[in-house]
């Protein structure tokens, strides 16, 4: 599919490699939307060549018999772009219940973006962020100080002549956080949910360590990419004991003595308690008088 035009007219051309995957389930339990972050591409082929960014969440929560849609929306690029693609793929699932959408990183960024200004809240039932910045991460910061001007330079270029978009790094820095926060309220009886996930340094995947202590140093407890505060949005349903790569089941090497394994029963734990909340929400709402 064409990607863009350079200004010469010249049309570049690459193989679409993501799209949104479903896996069908049980119609009566409460499907699942699995929203993925940034740099993420959701799940990709090429050929036999297969990529998931959740690494067999979906299959997990499948298992037990939700119904999973997998989005996958631009890997980079800023807020608002990947929410109206989110929405759209939420909308277009064909599913008998409201979905729960389970965000990841960036991912929980774009669908409060979708249920704010989008309208999305009534198209879903609840959502659930995992290790997303809702403050920005004070890393994001540190590389935009650095090296911003050339990634932009390199982004508007990309843009011009392919269509990849890279904006979506402004929308991470703790400046840009407090802005979207201010502009983006909570949708009023919406239900959100979060967690955090939180690893040593020493016990982080080695990519992540510089990037851990800049977060140790500014708020604390962190991820490698996200620190615990900056986690933490609506209801708050714990920490998880892995870094940020962990936190999508992706497992480099864990060496840590109380290794967490496979995030997949978090996942599946983390719908089981957003369902129950939803339940006694509604629930007390019938017992209230009107």
């Amino acid at each position: 599919m064409p990607l863009g035009n350079a200004p010469n007219g010249i049309s570049l051309v690459v193989l679409k490699l993501t799209s949104p995957d479903v896996l069908p389930g049980d119609p009566a339990k409460m499907p699942i939307v699995l929203a993925h972050g940034f740099f993420g591409t959701g799940n990709t082929r090429i050929g036999p060549i297969g990529h998931r960014y959740f690494y067999g969440v979906e299959k997990t929560l499948n298992a037990a018999g939700h119904p999973v849609l997998v989005a996958s929306v631009p890997f980079a690029g800023p807020v608002s772009v990947r929410a109206a693609k989110l929405v759209r793929q939420i909308r277009d699932w064909d599913v008998d219940k409201k979905p729960i959408v389970v965000a990841h990183s960036m991912g929980g960024l774009d669908t409060r973006h979708a249920l704010t200004h989008l309208g999305l809240a009534g198209d879903i039932a609840a959502l659930a962020t995992v290790a997303t910045p809702h403050r920005g991460s004070p890393f994001a910061d540190w590389v935009l100080r650095k090296f911003g001007r050339t990634t932009r330079g390199i982004g508007n270029f990309l843009r011009r002549i392919t269509g990849i978009d890279l904006r979506g790094s402004d929308d991470l820095t703790v400046e840009a956080a407090e802005a979207f926060n201010e502009a983006t309220p909570d949708v009023a009886g919406f239900p959100y949910f979060s967690v955090a996930a939180v690893r040593e340094r020493e016990y982080t995947f080695p990519g992540l360590r510089f990037s851990h202590n800049i977060i140790t140093a500014a708020e604390g407890d962190n991820d490698g990419l996200v620190g615990r505060a900056s986690a933490m949005w609506g209801t708050f349903l714990g920490e998880w004991a892995c870094d940020h790569t962990h936190s999508r089941n992706q497992v480099f090497r864990e060496k840590h003595p109380e290794p967490t394994g496979d995030v997949g029963p978090l996942y599946q734990q983390l719908v089981d308690d957003v369902e129950t909340a939803l339940l006694s929400n509604a629930a007390a709402e019938e017992s209230t008088p009107h």
